[in-house]
C-alpha cells in the first residue's frame, strides 16, 4: 500500500490516499454446472467411448483373421440396388478370407460390384422360375461364391465413397512452392532428347503450343517467385510425363531407372498438389489447361470419378472466359487463339466421353459452341490431333446417346419415339464404323512417331470403343421379340467387341513398348469399356445357354489372367479378374446344369416336349429378371421395380435400371 501522489478526489476530500501497487488481483470464480449430474454425464461419456473403441478393437484384421464370427457383426444396409431378397436366397458363409483378399489386393476393383448384382439378380430371377429345379440347386454353390463377393465388397464401398482419390499432405511446414522437382541438369536433358526425339514429342506436348511454350513453365517453376497452383501442376505433371516418356526411349539401363526415379518424384508432388487444391479457382486459361491434364492423369491412373471432377471443372472455366464462344476468341491473336482451340476441342472430347461412361449430363451444350472445328485439311505436325475431326464427331455423338437414350427425360418417352432415336444413332455409329473400316483397307504409311505393334493395339481399342458405344445404343432399342432382353443387334455388336477387347489383351502379353499413350488406352479403352458388352452377353448365356457366347467370356478371363501377370499391367488387370472370373464360373456352371438336367429329362421323356417346355419357361423367365413381373421369388418377395413412376411403362424401366447398373460400375472402378 502507498499514500504518495495521491489522487485529485482525496486531496480536495482531505482524506489520506491509499492505493494497491499493480492490478488487483482477480477473485477466482466458479465454473457453473458443476455438480454430480454433470460429472455423471461426462462419466457416462467416457463409458461409451470405452465401449465404442473396444467394439473398433473386435472390428480390426488382425481379430477377425483370429475367427472371430463376422456374421455376430450387425452388417451395414444394403444398396438401393440390391434388393433385401437377392442376398437372403444365398446361404451365408465365412467371409474372411475373401475380405483378406480383398484388402491385400486394394479391395478388388469396386466398379464390378454393381455388374455382379445385376448379373446375380437376372441369373436369380431365372432360376426362381425355371421349371428344373436341379439346375437352382446345381447352380447354388456358384451363385455362394459370387454373393460372397459382392458381400465382402459393400464392406468397402461406404469408405470409398469419402475417400480422396489422393491422400497426400504436405509436410508440415512446407508450402505447395516447395514440393521437390527434379535437378536442372536432368530436366534439361529431358528436353533435349524431347526436341531431338519426335517421339517423345508427339506423347508429352499434347497440349503445348511447343517445347518453348512447356519450358516457360520449367524455368518459371526453377527461379525464385510465386506460382500459381495451376502453373504448378502443369509443370510437376507435364515433367513426369516428359520423365516417363524418355525411360521408355532409353537405352541405357542406369539412365532408364534414374528417369523413372525422376518420374515418381514429379508423380508425388503433383498428387500433393490435387490433394490440395483449393476449390475457388481463377477462370484463367491456365487453370483450363492444368484441370484438363490433371483429367487425363486421373484416368491414366484408372480414377475416373476423379477425371470427371476436373474435367468438368475445365470446361466450366473454359466457357467463363468464352474459349468455346467465335466471338470471344476473335478478338485473340492468331497463336494464342488456335491455342485455345485446340485446348477446347481436346477437353470437349475427354468431357463427352467421361459423362456417358458415368451417366452424367455434359456441362458442355453443343448449341452453345460456335468456334470451328479443326478440319481434316489443317492437320498438323502432332498425330495425336491428326484424329481430333474425328474423335469430335464421335464425342458429339456420345452427348447425343445420353441425352437421347438415357437421361431422365429420355426414359419416359414412349417406346415408338425411343426406338425411332436409337435406329437414328446406331445408324450414324454404323457408318462411323463402315467409314473406319474402309479407311483401314488402305492405310496410311505408318507414323515413325508410334511403334507398329503400338498402332495394332490402338487400332484394336478403337473397335472396342466403337461396338461398345454401338451395343449400348442397340441396347435402348426395345426388342421386338419378347423372348429375349435384347435386340440381335445388340447382341452382335457386343460379342464384335469383346472379339476386340480380347484381341487387345493379348497383344499386351507381347508387348514391350513403354509408351505413355499405350499406358493410357489401357486404363481407359481397356478398363472402361468392357463391362457392357459383358453384362449385355452373360445375360444372354442365362437366357440362351449359346455355349458360343461362353466360349468368348471364358477367352477374356483368360486374357486377363495372362496379362495380370506382367507387372506393368498387372495393377490394371487383377481388377477386372475377380468378377470377371466368377460371372464366367457362374455361366459355365449354368450352362453345365442345363445340359445335364437336359440330357436326364431326355431320357424319360421327348427331348422336344422338354426343349419347348423350358422354352417358354426361360422366356417368362428373361421377361421377370429384368422387369420384376411374374410370380415372386423363392423368398416370397416380389421384385417389381419401384424406382419410376407408374406413369413410365416397363422397357423403360429396365433400360434405365440397366443404364444406372453400368454407371455405378464406373463410380466403383477406382483403386481405393
Amino acid at each position: 500500500m502507498r499514500s504518495l501522489h495521491p489522487c485529485a478526489h482525496c486531496v480536495k476530500a482531505k482524506l489520506q490516499c491509499t492505493y494497491n501497487l499493480g492490478q488487483k488481483p482477480r477473485a477466482k470464480r466458479q465454473r457453473h454446472m458443476i455438480s454430480s449430474v454433470y460429472e455423471s454425464r461426462m462419466d457416462q461419456i467416457s463409458q461409451k467411448i470405452d465401449e465404442l473403441t473396444e467394439i473398433m478393437s473386435r472390428l480390426s484384421p488382425a481379430n477377425l483373421s483370429n475367427g472371430d464370427n463376422i456374421s455376430a457383426i450387425s452388417p451395414r444396409p444394403l444398396p438401393n440396388h440390391w434388393p433385401p431378397s437377392a442376398l437372403s436366397q444365398l446361404p451365408r458363409t465365412n467371409l474372411q478370407t475373401h475380405e483378406r483378399a480383398l484388402t491385400e489386393a486394394d479391395a478388388i476393383e469396386p466398379s464390378l460390384f454393381s455388374q455382379a448384382v445385376f448379373a446375380t439378380k437376372f441369373l436369380q430371377a431365372v432360376l426362381a422360375h425355371d421349371i428344373f429345379s436341379p439346375v437352382a440347386s446345381e447352380m447354388m454353390p456358384a451363385l455362394k461364391s459370387l454373393g460372397d463377393i459382392v458381400e465382402a465388397q459393400q464392406r468397402y464401398n461406404n469408405s470409398y465413397d469419402a475417400s480422396n482419390p489422393f491422400s497426400k499432405t504436405l509436410p508440415p511446414g512446407t508450402t505447395v512452392r516447395d514440393l521437390p522437382l527434379p535437378t536442372t541438369g536432368k530436366i534439361m536433358a529431358c528436353l533435349r532428347l524431347a526436341k531431338e526425339n519426335p517421339r517423345v514429342q508427339s506423347h508429352f506436348l499434347l497440349q503445348f503450343k511447343s517445347i518453348g511454350h512447356f519450358t516457360e513453365y520449367v524455368v518459371k517453376a526453377c527461379s525464385p517467385g510465386p506460382m500459381t497452383d495451376a502453373e504448378l501442376i502443369i509443370v510437376h505433371l507435364g515433367l513426369y510425363w516428359l520423365f516417363y516418356e524418355c525411360s521408355g526411349v532409353s537405352t541405357d539401363i542406369s539412365t532408364k531407372h534414374d528417369y523413372v526415379a525422376q518420374a515418381c518424384v514429379c508423380k508425388d508432388s503433383l498428387e500433393i498438389l490435387l490433394s490440395n487444391l483449393s476449390f475457388h479457382t481463377p477462370a484463367t486459361v491456365d487453370y483450363v489447361h492444368a484441370m484438363y491434364v490433371a483429367a487425363l492423369y486421373c484416368l491414366q491412373m484408372n480414377k475416373p470419378n476423379a477425371a470427371w471432377t476436373f474435367v468438368s471443372k475445365a470446361s466450366l472455366l473454359g466457357q467463363a472466359i468464352g474459349m468455346n464462344s467465335s466471338l470471344t476468341m476473335s478478338s485473340e491473336i492468331t497463336e494464342e487463339r488456335q491455342y485455345k482451340n485446340r485446348l477446347f476441342w481436346a477437353m470437349y472430347c475427354l468431357e463427352k466421353s467421361i459423362s456417358l461412361r458415368l451417366g452424367r449430363c455434359s456441362t458442355i451444350r453443343d448449341h452453345d459452341v460456335t468456334i470451328p472445328q479443326p478440319l481434316t485439311e489443317q492437320r498438323t505436325s502432332p498425330d495425336w490431333y491428326n484424329s481430333l475431326p474425328e474423335g469430335i464427331e464421335l464425342s458429339r455423338l456420345f452427348g447425343m446417346v445420353f441425352d437421347d437414350l438415357y437421361s431422365p427425360s429420355a426414359l419416359v418417352q414412349s417406346i415408338p419415339v425411343r426406338r425411332s432415336r436409337a435406329k437414328a444413332l446406331a445408324a450414324k455409329m454404323e457408318r462411323r464404323i463402315a467409314s473406319r473400316a474402309a479407311s483401314d483397307i488402305h492405310p496410311k504409311p505408318p507414323s515413325q512417331l508410334v511403334e507398329p505393334k503400338v498402332l495394332e493395339f490402338l487400332s484394336h481399342a478403337s473397335r472396342v470403343c466403337d461396338y461398345s458405344v454401338l451395343a449400348s445404343i442397340y441396347k435402348g432399342i426395345p426388342p421386338e421379340d419378347s423372348s429375349s432382353s435384347s435386340c440381335p443387334e445388340c447382341i452382335s455388336a457386343t460379342r464384335i467387341a469383346l472379339q476386340e477387347h480380347t484381341a487387345c489383351i493379348s497383344l499386351l502379353a507381347d508387348q514391350a513398348s513403354e509408351s505413355l499413350i499405350l499406358d493410357f488406352w489401357v486404363n481407359t479403352a481397356l478398363l472402361l469399356s468392357p463391362f457392357v458388352p459383358f453384362n449385355i452377353l452373360f445375360c444372354n448365356i442365362v437366357e440362351t445357354s449359346e455355349p458360343s457366347d461362353l466360349q468368348l467370356l471364358g477367352r477374356l478371363v483368360g486374357a486377363l489372367e495372362v496379362s495380370a501377370a506382367i507387372p506393368r499391367f498387372s495393377a490394371a488387370c487383377r481388377r477386372q479378374l475377380p468378377i470377371f472370373r466368377s460371372l464366367y464360373d457362374v455361366a459355365a456352371k449354368y450352362i453345365e446344369s442345363k445340359a445335364k438336367v437336359y440330357q436326364q429329362h431326355s431320357l424319360a421323356n421327348s427331348a422336344v416336349t422338354g426343349l419347348d417346355v423350358e422354352s417358354g419357361m426361360r422366356t417368362e423367365a428373361s421377361q421377370s429378371a429384368l422387369t420384376g413381373t411374374g410370380d415372386t421369388s423363392q423368398d416370397g418377395v416380389n421384385h417389381t421395380p419401384d424406382d419410376f413412376g407408374v406413369e413410365m411403362d416397363l422397357s423403360s424401366a429396365e433400360i434405365g435400371d440397366w443404364f444406372y447398373q453400368n454407371q455405378q460400375m464406373m463410380r466403383l472402378l477406382e483403386d481405393g
